[in-house]
């Protein structure tokens, strides 16, 4: 009986420690979305998959935004946006 009731308590403890890792982004569409390009080009494959993860967790709306972002040829600088988008349709 011992046994089962400390298995519990350290599960229920274990799981409130996870429960309490879980992060609500509050940040802004336009935010998030500043933010993940400052970190465009990606160093490597592992910053590139945390990348596309975010622009796959920001969904539709964000693909969006970021498209609506790009400027005609030789009127500004795409670079980063267009990385991002390639990045994520690869």
């Amino acid at each position: 009986m011992k046994k089962i009731i400390l298995t519990l308590l350290t599960v229920a403890i274990f799981g409130s420690m996870l429960m309490a890792q879980a992060t609500n982004d509050e940040r802004t569409l336009a935010t998030q979305i500043a933010n993940l390009l400052a970190k465009m080009p990606s160093k490597d494959s592992i910053q590139l998959a945390s990348g596309m993860k975010e622009i796959a967790d920001m969904g539709e709306k964000g693909l969006v935004e970021m498209a609506g972002m790009l400027v005609p040829p030789g009127e500004g600088d795409n670079s980063q946006v267009a990385y991002a988008i390639n990045g994520f349709s690869y």
